[in-house]
């Protein structure tokens, strides 16, 4: 790719993401308060235990999504694709398989109350919860799939609009189910729904954009993917841990879903920040798959994408801490200061990520997958260490600030490290 391709490339990815962010902030502003209004927060916090399980899609992923796109990056002229692809498929339905017969097992047989023993919902809803959270579970692992092909086919953009249809579609369906009817049931199956809409779309686009279709499964392709993606997995257990074991955690240290709604809300707002600065970082890893011999180029963009990064995350934590207040406001009125303040220090936290992403996905696609794996190791055992330290603080103030100081101190850790390291692999 030349550089001029690759900045028009990364200039559509940016305003996409701009767009997607823009509309996904809206649409939570819109429908958000309308959907707490209607369902109040303690149901609002059921549907953000539904998406615990989902939200663990990395560790299903057994790491495969990142290893489809390096080897889609690698196989220039792309005559292997189908195979890579289908193969990649089939590993996913073997975990699906795997972690459906192990939650079969504790639930039915063993009779483990996976949700904890402290939550005000019976066991038969509980079950419920489980059953729905590992279908939306599915569905994501199948999506996350698709935007490894369209990543590494440089379609960051269709990307960016599946995520904002995701986001606007799950707000959407909350609220329209709400209306129609009064069950739990039908309301807490409305992310899956909006899951598989999205579904259908990078169904659409990878027929009609790409050429890839179906090809031939091989045990020996597959036990070599799995040579690969098993570092990436220890990679991705660290992404896909640390989000849903504080809100796992949360709900059996308080047993309030009140609280994990509120805890949810400021994630939700957090991570929008933060897609809003990736939509610059995301393409980088299929863009630097495809030139990981040439390290001095790969430094040089992750350094000056950094650098943007870094001055639209000061304007972003600035611009909430003179609006935030406005628009948790209208959001929740009754829990508006609280909702605040912990939304504030997680922008401030997790948005900081998005600076040192660029660093981080130049070690991945330079196969430095070790160095990755002990440094994003990191932001747990930082959060473990600090939740313990602040012990004088609230339930919920210890995993808000914990959570924020780790992200902040590893992704710093990150920059450093590549910076004086990046000729190495």
């Amino acid at each position: 790719m030349t550089e001029k391709k690759l900045t028009n490339y990364l200039k559509k990815s940016f305003f996409t993401g701009t767009f997607k962010t823009v509309v996904v902030i809206l649409s939570t502003v819109v429908l958000l308060p309308l959907i707490i209004s209607k369902i109040g927060m303690q149901n609002y916090g059921l549907i953000a235990l539904v998406m615990i399980l989902p939200s663990m899609v990395g560790i299903s992923d057994f790491g495969i999504s990142k290893t489809v796109t390096l080897l889609l990056g690698e196989d220039k002229d792309k005559k292997d694709a189908n195979n890579i692809v289908s193969n990649a498929l089939a590993i996913n339905l073997i975990m699906l398989l795997i972690i459906g017969v192990i939650l079969y097992i504790l639930i039915a047989v063993y009779q483990v109350p996976i949700l904890g023993s402290n939550l005000d919902i019976d066991a038969k809803l509980q079950s419920y919860i489980i059953f729905v959270g590992f279908i939306s579970l599915s569905i994501m692992l199948l999506n996350t799939l698709f935007t490894a092909i369209l990543e590494a086919y440089y379609m960051m953009h269709y990307i960016n609009v599946g995520f904002m249809l995701s986001s606007v579609f799950m707000n959407l369906y909350i609220y329209l189910f709400s209306i129609i009817s009064d069950s739990i049931y039908l309301l807490l199956l409305a992310p899956t729904v909006a899951f598989l809409t999205v579904t259908f779309y990078f169904i659409w686009i990878i027929f009609f954009h790409t050429k890839i279709r179906m090809g031939h499964i091989s045990f020996s392709k597959i036990k070599s993917m799995l040579n690969i993606s098993y570092k990436f997995l220890n990679i991705s257990l660290v992404n896909a841990l640390i989000i849903p074991a504080n809100k796992y955690f949360i709900v059996y240290f308080t047993g309030s879903t009140v609280t994990l709604g509120l805890f949810d809300i400021g994630l939700k707002i957090a991570l929008i920040a933060n897609s809003f600065l990736n939509s610059i970082a995301q393409p980088l890893f299929g863009v630097f798959s495809n030139i990981n011999e040439d390290k001095e180029k790969i430094f040089k963009i992750s350094k000056q994408v950094s650098s943007i990064l870094f001055l639209l995350y000061i304007v972003s934590v600035v611009g909430f801490y003179f609006i935030g207040l406005d628009v948790v406001n209208f959001i929740d009125s009754s829990n508006a200061e609280f909702l605040y303040k912990i939304t504030l220090i997680l922008i401030i936290g997790i948005s900081f990520t998005a600076v040192s992403e660029p660093f981080y996905r130049a070690l991945l696609s330079t196969k430095r997958l070790k160095a990755a794996f002990i440094l994003k190791f990191l932001t747990p055992i930082i959060n473990i260490i600090f939740y313990f330290s602040l012990f004088e603080l609230s339930q919920i103030d210890r995993f808000v600030y914990s959570y924020a100081i780790a992200t902040v101190m590893s992704s710093i850790i990150i920059i450093i490290f590549y910076s004086f390291t990046y000729k190495k692999g």
